[in-house]
């Protein structure tokens, strides 16, 4: 018995999704042909324009377009090549609406003995008639616009959630890079306030660099007073800053404002809505704030004072804006305490200095005053001065 050769083989292209459909296939008609493969219409579409078969095989129900889409464009791509479609679709019109798409026969599943046979007369010819040709072919465009409809409504929808990720992506870099800013701007921040020991300085530098950098409507810093009755403005941003800082702000320390309830809880109080906090205290110098924190300034268990941040936006503050700005009041309120510890210790050290001056002048005045005496009584005795004590110019002892 002679073996075929493959070169002299019909080539018959199958394009079916199932691998357990194409190995019986395979089985079934590779001692007599030449079977191609493919397990997509559209690697189908791509094989079939490089190898030009003899003969294509397309299951029904294929992902990404049906069979009868995928035979309307390989009747088009080769017009001369015979299309049958495989199909386990047994409504009324499947295979009307098949051979209207432009296939020659249609073989249903499951295959059965007659496969072989039927592969065999439509590769050599055979065509199923089709009547009423043109009510079939309406079908047909009519399923393949409920088709296009269903494509383009998966298309808008995926387009719709690609929209949603890419605007979630543009939130995840916004937030990202705001992060970023803030960690950069607390650790300048933090070098910043460790510099300067001047107390009113350090205050306004503190405020400017978190309005300008958070791009925040207002910031202002509010000491507790002396007797702690009182937290007095002490920096405030812009214009609205130095006019309350003209009329010397102040605030009670209770809990009718946020700066008060954060100073005696030593904790931030936070509200994303102003409109709907108590607590909050109505500042007619800033009334386009919509958001706003009071961060406490805490060292060693003591309030120095509070941080106030405001925003005219709604729910400004996010989870990092708060950590961050937390972690920057816990460094200005050590670098505030440096600052006052700072000005008591020159404030000691100009008292000493006074002190020691006074005690060094009443010292030699005495001794100026006995060593003039002593002169009077004895003149023999000026020879002796203080040390350190100089006659004034044009003073003359015989004068006395």
């Amino acid at each position: 018995m002679t073996t075929p050769n493959p070169r002299t083989l019909p080539q018959i292209l199958y394009i079916e999704d199932s691998d357990e459909s194409r190995a019986l296939v395979r089985r079934l008609l590779s001692d007599k042909y030449v079977v191609l493969e493919a397990a997509d219409p559209l690697n189908g579409l791509q094989l079939a324009e490089e190898t030009n078969p003899s003969l294509i095989l397309l299951d029904h129900n294929l992902p990404h377009m049906s069979g009868s889409e995928a035979a309307t464009r390989l009747k088009k791509m080769l017009p001369s090549t015979p299309i049958v479609i495989v199909s386990a679709d047994t409504s009324p019109g499947a295979r009307e609406r098949a051979l209207a798409a432009g296939a020659v026969g249609f073989i249903s599943k499951p295959i059965d003995d007659d496969f072989e046979r039927l592969v065999d007369e439509y590769l050599h010819g055979r065509v199923e008639k089709l009547d009423h040709a043109e009510i079939h072919l309406q079908a047909y465009q009519q399923e393949l616009v409920e088709r296009l409809e269903g494509n383009i409504r998966q298309l808008s929808s995926a387009l719709e959630k690609n929209k949603h990720l890419l605007q979630q992506n543009e939130r995840m870099v916004a937030m990202l890079e705001r992060r970023h800013r803030l960690l950069e701007t607390a650790a300048r921040v933090g070098q910043m306030v460790t510099s300067i020991l001047e107390l009113d300085e350090l205050l306004k530098h503190t405020v400017n660099i978190i309005c300008s950098e958070f791009h925040f409507y207002y910031s202002g810093i509010f000491l507790v007073s002396e007797d702690r009755q009182w937290a007095v403005l002490r920096a405030g941003y812009a214009a609205a800053g130095r006019k309350m800082m003209e009329e010397n702000y102040r605030l009670p320390v209770d809990d009718k404002s946020m700066i008060g309830s954060a100073i005696i809880s030593q904790e931030a109080k936070i509200a994303l809505d102003v409109d709907g906090e108590e607590s909050r205290f109505k500042n007619p110098f800033l009334p386009n704030t919509r958001s706003e924190m009071a961060l406490p300034l805490v060292v060693n268990s003591v309030a120095l004072g509070a941080l106030t941040v405001q925003s005219d936006q709604l729910n400004a503050f996010s989870e990092d804006d708060i950590n961050s700005l937390q972690a920057m009041a816990e460094q200005v309120a050590i670098a505030i305490n440096n600052a006052q510890l700072m000005n008591k210790l020159e404030s000691a050290n100009a008292e000493i200095l006074r002190t020691k001056t006074f005690e060094a002048i009443a010292t030699a005045t005495g001794e100026a005053i006995h060593w003039v005496e002593q002169g009077r009584a004895d003149p023999g005795q000026c020879q002796a001065r203080p040390r350190g004590f100089a006659i004034p110019a044009g003073f003359d002892r015989a004068d006395e």
